[in-house]
């Protein structure tokens, strides 16, 4: 087997290679640490299992998905990540990532998720379950009122509420500073809101960052 572990940050990919080499000795075992690396190694290589986090630098994961799984359509990608699960994970799930785990679960779920979606299952931890099951109701709006933003808008959200300006943003998701703008007048108008300090306070009232 060989998997890919992709993550901008060196000590989180050395700490799952450190475990997933610890429970399947016999695996190879690939890094990237953005998009484009992500897309490099994939033509070096078949991956049995990608685990992904969700926001690296100038990566759209939602195009980095949709690429995988245009070139093996039973690709195992598991995301891994500290983006809200509340956010993200429904829409991941749905773009064909097979997993999304949170960084702050233990090293036994992790390796449970691993199991399962190297079994061909669909990993969703607990909060996961009870947010799909919120926004399936007839109070989704309420439940969560992020749930009209674009894949895009959210990767958008996801910096603003880390506290982002937008040449920052636009360093880290490579799009121009006039998109990111447009982008956040469209997250404001979704979400009614108008200015950050609203964006911040409704984004703890549903406890994403």
């Amino acid at each position: 087997m060989r998997f890919l572990i992709a993550d901008d940050h060196s000590i989180v990919r050395m700490g799952l290679r450190l475990m997933l080499e610890d429970k399947y000795p016999l695996v190879g075992i690939d890094e990237a640490d953005n998009g484009d690396s992500i897309v490099e190694k994939i033509k070096q290589h078949e991956y049995d299992l990608l685990v992904l986090d969700f926001q690296m630098p100038n990566t759209d994961i939602f195009d980095i998905i949709g690429y995988l799984l245009a070139r093996k359509g039973d690709s195992k990608i598991l995301i891994y990540s500290m983006a809200p699960e509340k956010l993200y994970a429904g829409k991941l799930l749905k773009a064909g990532a097979r997993g999304f785990l949170s960084k702050e679960a233990s090293n036994a779920e992790l390796l449970k998720a691993v199991e399962v979606v190297l079994s061909n299952g669909i990993y969703a931890s607990e909060k996961v379950k009870i947010y799909s099951s919120e926004e399936s109701s007839d109070k989704s709006n309420a439940a969560n009122p992020f749930g009209d933003l674009t894949e895009k808008e959210l990767g958008i959200l996801n910096y603003l509420v880390q506290g982002k300006n937008t040449k920052e943003i636009s360093n880290l998701s490579n799009l121009q500073m006039s998109t990111i703008s447009t982008h956040k007048f469209r997250i404001f108008r979704k979400l009614n809101v108008s200015n950050m300090v609203e964006l911040i306070e409704l984004a703890k009232e549903h406890k994403i960052m």
